[in-house]
């Protein structure tokens, strides 16, 4: 019975150390831009990963983000968290600008390649005539 509630008195020590008072890092948070004011400004503010976070350093205050016409060049991409333009991840392309959804192509873009992904390689259908069978009427 001792053991038991000793164990029970550690695991709620530990819940009570993560959920008050523990040092923050960077990891504990996501990044999020304010929307834009009328002058074409934004905060980039700290947002708690988790409902119950309490920090005993506090939260990172909001710092002024980049301006809202602010836009990367091709290629490239805002990192909220520098607030600088970064090179894109492998397989991914930015036209730059901002704003521009291309999902609709009557021929593809310069720069652009399609790529055909098999996903599910048992799942495919065999086309060849054998296979192919007529559907039962109605």
């Amino acid at each position: 019975m001792e053991n038991n509630s000793i164990i029970l008195l550690n695991t709620w020590w530990m819940q009570l150390f993560y959920a008050f008072g523990r040092k923050c890092v960077p990891e504990d948070f996501q990044y999020e831009y304010t929307k834009c004011d009328e002058n074409g400004q934004r905060w980039r503010v700290a947002v708690p990963k988790m409902d119950n976070l309490e920090c005993d350093d506090g939260v990172p205050l909001p710092i002024r983000g980049v301006n809202c016409s602010f836009t990367c060049d091709a290629g490239m991409y805002l990192d909220i968290v520098t607030q600088r333009c970064q090179l894109c991840p492998k397989g991914t392309y930015s036209l730059g600008g901002g704003g521009i959804r291309y999902d609709v192509f009557d021929k593809i873009p310069p720069n652009f390649e399609v790529e055909n992904i098999n996903i599910l390689p048992e799942k495919n259908a065999d086309t060849s005539k054998e296979s192919l069978e007529d559907c039962p009427k109605r």
